[in-house]
């Protein structure tokens, strides 16, 4: 909490978080706003334009149903569908998008980092690793 005194006055500060352990430690007076997930569609518009940037995702259809399908795989949270669409952009093929589709890593039992950001570490250059 220290750290906070010491900006400038007037400066604003912006949590997020899934704990609400954090938000307890933060002892704010300020209202909490608690977001929701976004809708499937929603999820599916961020993760296409970060994955097909300027090109028209109507040319990919193709792409376009299983984008969808991994979309829903994301819970309804922006970070994942950004993540994912980075990931995607670098091979716009059916069968990249459907190892992705089907990887295992979705259905990894209690893990604690989402399987969106697993998935984008896992298929990432072994240099970048």
């Amino acid at each position: 909490m220290n750290i906070f005194s010491t900006g400038k006055v007037g400066s604003k500060i912006i949590i997020t978080t899934r704990d609400e352990s954090v938000e307890r430690t933060m002892q704010t007076f300020l209202p909490i706003y608690h977001l929701t997930s976004l809708a499937s569609e929603d999820c599916w518009s961020l993760l296409a334009k970060h994955a097909f940037r300027e090109i028209n995702c109507s040319k990919q259809s193709n792409l376009e149903v299983i984008g969808k399908e991994i979309a829903k795989q994301c819970d309804g949270l922006p970070l994942a569908a950004i993540t994912l669409g980075g990931l995607l952009r670098t091979k716009l093929s059916e069968n990249y998008w459907n190892k992705v589709l089907k990887s295992n890593i979705w259905g990894l039992p209690s893990v604690k980092v989402l399987p969106a950001l697993l998935l984008s570490y896992h298929y990432l250059l072994a240099p970048l690793k």
